[in-house]
Order: structure tokens, then C-alpha cells, then sequence
């Protein structure tokens, strides 16, 4: 991971603070703005990355976490496969 490659402990850090955005996010997901088509948005706070995610039900499907400096274009391609009609979410209860 480039973060580790950067320091000792840093690609650690990021790892940890991707699950406790995933947990703030299964928290109370409809605290964060819709930015397109349902598909809401969270930003890490000591890394610049956010994560896509759409809400349906009790259901939470995480769609991307990316770079914020990376093409909308990333996530966009996640989204339409997302409506495609075979996709099936799977349920977060129990994954975190």
C-alpha cells in the first residue's frame, strides 16, 4: 500500500479509518447529502478520499472509495452497473 511505503504505520491508519467511515456511514446514512441519482457522499477526514455509497431500504451498498482528486467518471461506471437488473445488494448488518 502506498500509504505504508510513505510511513511506517500510515497504510494501517488509512485501513482503520476506512472501517470507521463504513461504521459512521451504517450509523445514520441519510445524514449525508444526496450528490447524484440517490448516491450520497462522505469524506475521510485525515486521508482525501470519499466514499459513494446508495441507500435502499435497510440496505447500504458502498459503491466506491476513491481519491478526490480521481474523475467523477470512477464512480459514475459503478452507479450504472448498480441499475443494471441482475445486480442484487447484499445486507451490511453483520458485515461490520
Amino acid at each position: 500500500m502506498w500509504y505504508e511505503s510513505q510511513r511506517k504505520g500510515l497504510g494501517l491508519r488509512f485501513i482503520n479509518d476506512v472501517g470507521n467511515l463504513m461504521d459512521h456511514i451504517a450509523t445514520n446514512p441519510e445524514q449525508f447529502s444526496a450528490i447524484a441519482w440517490g448516491i450520497r457522499r462522505v469524506l475521510m477526514k485525515r486521508f482525501p478520499y470519499a466514499a459513494y455509497f446508495a441507500v435502499s431500504g435497510h440496505l447500504i451498498s458502498i459503491i466506491a472509495v476513491s481519491h478526490q482528486s480521481r474523475h467523477p467518471s470512477l464512480w459514475n461506471s459503478a452507479v450504472n452497473f448498480l441499475q443494471e437488473p441482475t445486480y442484487k445488494p447484499w445486507p451490511v448488518s453483520g458485515i461490520l
